[in-house]
């Protein structure tokens, strides 16, 4: 019986723990990227064929696995989110995505629509048709 009461403690203290990581992320997280709705109105505003070959970088790279349909959607958001962290972790660029500010979510859309970061987010440029 001791050992069950213990096994519970310990899963009730990851639980918290989870918990608290993740509270704290939220909080950490706010401060630096803009909001949802936010980087929805800019991604938006791009023109469709503009905002399909964002889709397609970002899946190219393996941070979108959604349909190449110009929309927006939490698949977009996470994968742009997933890109521009993987971009900023890289030693080698000199660059880091600013996702927050307005302006600098378009500057990211823009540098992704026009292939800037093909080489860094899929490994090898591609042309200006993305073959």
């Amino acid at each position: 019986m001791q050992q069950a009461n213990n096994s519970g403690e310990w899963l009730m203290r990851v639980r918290n723990l989870v918990i608290a990581l993740g509270a704290s992320a939220v909080i950490s997280v706010s401060g630096v990227r803009a909001d949802h709705a936010s980087l929805s109105d800019i991604f938006m505003q791009f023109p469709p064929a503009e905002r399909r070959v964002v889709q397609l970088e970002l899946m190219r790279g393996g941070f979108y696995e959604g349909p190449l349909d110009a929309a927006w959607s939490d698949a977009t958001s996470l994968a742009l989110f997933g890109a521009a962290d993987f971009l900023s972790t890289q030693a080698r660029i000199d660059a880091r995505p600013d996702m927050s500010s307005p302006e600098g979510i378009t500057t990211f859309l823009s540098a992704l629509s026009e292939r800037v970061y093909a080489d860094r987010l899929y490994g090898k440029k591609r042309g200006a048709a993305g073959f």
